[in-house]
């Protein structure tokens, strides 16, 4: 038996993905380390590097800006 994952989201709004890990020191109370998938609008890490990219948006007031994500998990 496994475990599936799948995750889905509006690639209109968050074209990026940023992958990260997170190790744990030995001895801490959580089970284990930490791998994560993160949809994203821009590239980088900050809004710093968004703007260096010139993927920096703003919202003005009363606009609105509307996306999905999906995350299906299955065990096989």
């Amino acid at each position: 038996m496994h475990e599936e994952v799948a995750l889905r989201w509006d690639a209109t709004a968050m074209p990026y993905l940023l992958l990260w890990e997170h190790f744990l020191p030995e001895g801490s109370m959580w089970p284990g380390d930490v791998f994560g998938v993160e949809p994203m609008s821009a590239r980088g890490r900050s809004m710093e590097d968004a703007h260096t990219y010139g993927d920096l948006r703003s919202i003005a007031p009363g606009e609105r800006l509307d996306s999905w994500m999906e995350l299906t998990a299955t065990r096989l």
